[in-house]
């Protein structure tokens, strides 16, 4: 009976194992990670401040009180207020919403016109795979920052231009990732029985090849976030992001970097916040990784 039961168990355990879907154990491997949930909870956190920016930040982001210019940090202001007298705390909360909101955008934009593109041309082959990877080739070639600030002296500075440099720059790396995905998986049998099945192209495309490439890519969109709240950051700081009076990270450093010496938290403050933003982001895409491609 004992032995009977040892087997009837051992099945259980063995069933449940099997049970568990591949992002189920993805999951598992990153709750084992405390320094990726960590960072999973900074970022969830961030978004939330980023959503309800209004009602979170004490005062609006252009409030102007010049009794309480460049006051440093207090319990009336935690992160001082500048020669405006507007609150320093209150403007890095709404530059979090700007930046979410173009990085995540921007990220999406990239990331649906990448695959696309990448999928298109590693499906179909021939004249269309070649023409489309000229075009990647050609647009790779372009060092993407400074076809970011031509794209914005160009059409204009504001959130919708910001948005579309970033985006146009961004796709190229996501659709050479996806071609090389769809490569590997268009010769798969559940490919092929579709074929045979005489399922559309695009049908095949995007019901079966897509949704089967975009591991790498999920891991990809954790990288591209914070690589586009940099760039966000870097065209501000050039006087071609965001334009004031509305707040980002990068005209903040700009403000705060020639008041350094006279006023230090003004640079300080946002340029740290800045950094642990990023480095939330960038450390959840490493755990992100490490559990969707375990090494051992």
């Amino acid at each position: 009976m004992s032995t009977a039961a040892g087997t009837l168990n051992n099945g259980a355990v063995i069933a449940r194992t099997r049970s568990v879907s591949y992002w189920g154990l993805v999951w598992q491997r990153m709750r084992a990670d405390k320094l990726t949930m960590i960072c999973l909870g900074f970022v969830v956190l961030f978004i939330l401040v980023g959503i309800f920016a209004p009602w979170i930040a004490p005062t609006g982001y252009n409030a102007m009180n010049p009794v309480e210019a460049r006051q440093g940090p207090s319990l009336r202001h935690l992160s001082g207020t500048d020669e405006l007298g507007r609150d320093i705390f209150s403007r890095l909360i709404y530059s979090l919403r700007n930046a979410i909101l173009v990085a995540f955008t921007a990220s999406i934009s990239s990331i649906v016109v990448g695959s696309l593109v990448g999928a298109l041309a590693g499906y179909q082959g021939g004249i269309v795979d070649t023409l489309l990877v000229g075009a990647i080739d050609i647009m790779y070639a372009f060092p993407s920052f400074l076809f970011s600030v031509v794209m914005v002296t160009v059409i204009g500075r504001g959130i919708p231009a910001i948005i579309i440099a970033i985006a146009v720059t961004s796709w190229v790396g996501i659709a050479r990732l996806m071609r090389g995905q769809v490569l590997s998986v268009k010769n798969r049998d559940f490919v092929l029985a579709a074929q045979a099945l005489g399922a559309s192209r695009w049908r095949i495309l995007l019901r079966y090849i897509i949704p089967n490439s975009l591991g790498p890519l999920i891991v990809s969109v954790a990288f591209l976030v914070p690589g586009a709240m940099l760039a966000e950051g870097a065209l501000s700081i050039l006087g071609l992001g965001i334009a004031p009076p509305m707040p980002s990270w990068g005209n903040l450093i700009n403000t705060g970097s020639t008041n350094m010496r006279a006023f230090p938290y003004q640079l300080y403050i946002p340029a740290g916040s800045f950094a642990l933003v990023l480095l939330a982001f960038t450390y959840l895409g490493d755990g992100l990784n490490r559990a969707m491609n375990p090494r051992d």
